[in-house]
């Protein structure tokens, strides 16, 4: 069985039962054998005969195309830096977009391995702030991963080319997020909704991986820490930004928080999730749970600043209706 998702691609296809050949503006998700792969490149050609044995392809995991949805935000501040890490599960498949701050990893990698993390398939690194890459170095260390992706942009950071560098050489697989590009992972699909390839903001939180991220009925904006300038630009695409909870990362509300709301308001969210740490010198945080406090937006934190604690925060979908809860 093959099936071809190609989601806004144009293509010409060829089966002649030994090739099929592949032409792509954006990459389609191959299922075979009830596996999918995602496939790169301009114009592939695949022979039939290479491809049947499912259990060689990248990533390697069960496919269980209803198992429950879960999605954890994890607190991996150190102090008063601000720091993201998500971890984006369904039944075999493992996603991590980020890793935290360096001085939080140990707790992170075993927060994951209780989770039931034994590998994990896609390891996203968003972009060059240390509080977003810096657990990278433990989890590789400590975790088998299938997949890197990175938007191919150091930033000038030496630090984080060298992580880069190394997840590179412990992956099976290397990616480089391209604008729109659609791939699928146990029936979760993820959008590449910045950076652009051209025109990008020459800024490191700006020019982050940002996903939107459907699994049937459900959807999810994660921002890394992007702020005004890439909301704008967003407001102003023909994007369907709908969907049902909106990550709001501490460090992107400093300069997006004044005009966030025409974004609000294009993506319509049901609930926010505002990650990062209780530090908050100037604030924003405040103008921001007003915001969505007038739009009857509800919302959690990944944080509690009255008792100087965190939180993690674990989102449940079943198909049907997700569910929210402090873990």
């Amino acid at each position: 069985m093959l099936i071809l998702f190609l989601g806004c691609a144009s293509q010409s296809l060829s089966n002649n039962q030994t090739n099929i050949v592949i032409n792509r503006n954006i990459s389609p998700v191959i299922i075979l054998e009830d596996k999918e792969i995602l496939i790169t490149g301009e114009n592939i050609t695949l022979n039939a005969g290479n491809i049947t044995p499912f259990n060689k392809t990248v990533p390697d995991y069960k496919f269980e195309f209803n198992k429950p949805l879960f999605i954890f935000f994890i607190n991996t501040s150190f102090k008063n830096e601000h720091s993201e890490a998500i971890l984006i599960k369904k039944g075999d498949a493992d996603i991590l977009i980020d890793s935290g701050s360096a001085q939080t990893s140990i707790d992170l990698v075993n927060f994951l391995k209780s989770n039931g993390v034994d590998d994990i398939e896609l390891l996203v690194s968003t972009h060059a702030r240390p509080g977003n890459y810096g657990g990278m170095n433990t989890i590789l260390d400590n975790i088998e991963v299938e997949q890197f992706m990175w938007n191919n942009d150091s930033g000038g950071d030496s630090v984080y080319l060298a992580l880069v560098n190394k997840a590179k050489s412990k992956s099976k697989k290397i990616i480089v997020a391209k604008y729109l590009d659609q791939f699928c992972l146990n029936g979760i699909c993820f959008q590449i909704l910045n950076p652009k390839e051209k025109g990008r903001f020459s800024q490191i939180d700006n020019d982050g991986i940002i996903f939107k991220i459907t699994d049937k009925n459900f959807c999810l904006i994660t921002m890394g820490d992007a702020a005004y300038n890439v909301q704008n630009s967003l407001v102003n695409s023909d994007i369907n930004l709908s969907c049902k909870i909106l990550h709001i990362p501490n460090y992107g509300l400093y300069s997006g928080t004044s005009k966030i709301d025409l974004f609000l308001l294009k993506v319509a969210p049901e609930t926010g999730i505002i990650t990062g740490s209780y530090s908050d010198p100037d604030n924003v945080r405040y103008i921001i749970e007003e915001k969505l406090r007038m739009r009857g937006i509800k919302y959690y934190k990944t944080f509690d600043k009255s008792k100087n604690t965190t939180n993690t925060i674990r989102i449940m979908n079943d198909g049907h209706n997700y569910t929210i809860s402090n873990k």
